[in-house]
C-alpha cells in the first residue's frame, strides 16, 4: 500500500477574519483581518465596553498617547500586540486561547467590536 496523505480537519491558521486573545495577554490579528484593514494603519487604540463586556478595536495613522503600535508584518505571518495592560485595565482574563470573529461598527468609529468572555 502506497502513502496516504493527511488532511488536516480544520482550517489553517490565520484564515478569516479572526482576533485572538491569549492569557499571557497577546492580541492577534489574522493575516486577513490584517490586510483588509489594518494594513494602511501604523497604529490601533483599544476600547472596552463594561456593560455590553465587549472590545473595540480602532486602526489610527499615527501614534497617540492611548494607542499601540502595530509591528511590521512579513508577508505572510499574522500581526500581534501585546495588550497585557489593556487586558490589567479592564480586568479582562482569558484562561485560555480565545478567536473572536470581529464585527464592524462605523457609527462608533471602531472598526471592531469583539466579545471578550
Amino acid at each position: 500500500m502506497g502513502f496516504e496523505p493527511y488532511k488536516p480537519k480544520r482550517g489553517g491558521r490565520g484564515r478569516g477574519l479572526t482576533v485572538s486573545f491569549s492569557p499571557s495577554g497577546r492580541i492577534g490579528f489574522s493575516r486577513t483581518l490584517y490586510d483588509e484593514y489594518l494594513s494602511k494603519s501604523t497604529h490601533v487604540e483599544l476600547f472596552y465596553d463594561r456593560a455590553r463586556n465587549k472590545v473595540g478595536i480602532r486602526p489610527v495613522k499615527r501614534n497617540s498617547t492611548s494607542s499601540i503600535k502595530l509591528p511590521k508584518v512579513g508577508e505572510k505571518k499574522a500581526c500581534a500586540i501585546m495588550g497585557k495592560g489593556f487586558c490589567n485595565a479592564f480586568g479582562l482574563t482569558f484562561n485560555k486561547l480565545k478567536k473572536a470573529t470581529p464585527t464592524f461598527d462605523r457609527s462608533e468609529e471602531h472598526t471592531s467590536e469583539l466579545q471578550s468572555h
